[in-house]
Formats: structure tokens, sequence, C-alpha cells
């Protein structure tokens, strides 16, 4: 069942990229659609943050003999 909290982080994710747009035309809402640069730094990080959370994971798996 690891494929659920992967895909509810993916439509988690989605979700929130999706609003601005959704959204941008009520006039109520004021949200700002964010430059394409912002969406590259994003991507960047997110990839930086998931390659560090495997990383801790082999560490702490070679550490410890096995994961939590």
């Amino acid at each position: 069942c690891d494929y659920r909290l992967g895909s509810a982080s993916a439509f988690g994710v989605i979700a929130a990229l999706a609003i601005p747009y959704v959204f941008r035309n009520i006039e109520d809402f004021h949200f700002i659609v964010m430059p394409e640069i912002y969406y590259l730094y994003l991507a960047i990080i997110l990839v930086l943050y998931a390659i560090a959370i495997q990383l801790t994971k082999k560490f702490y798996i070679k550490r410890h003999g096995m994961w939590l």
C-alpha cells in the first residue's frame, strides 16, 4: 500500500499548484500565479528533498538494521 501515500502526496501537490489557476478569475480571491522560474526552483527543491530523505533512510537502516 505504499502507492497510497505517494498518490495522496502527488494529488496534494497538484491541487496546491492548480488552485491559483482555477480561481484566478474570481474577484474575491486574490491569488497570484507564480512566475515560471518558481516552478523550476520548486522542482529542484522537491527532488533534493526526496534524495535527502532516501539517503537518510538508507543511513538509518544501515546503522540500526531496520526501518522504524
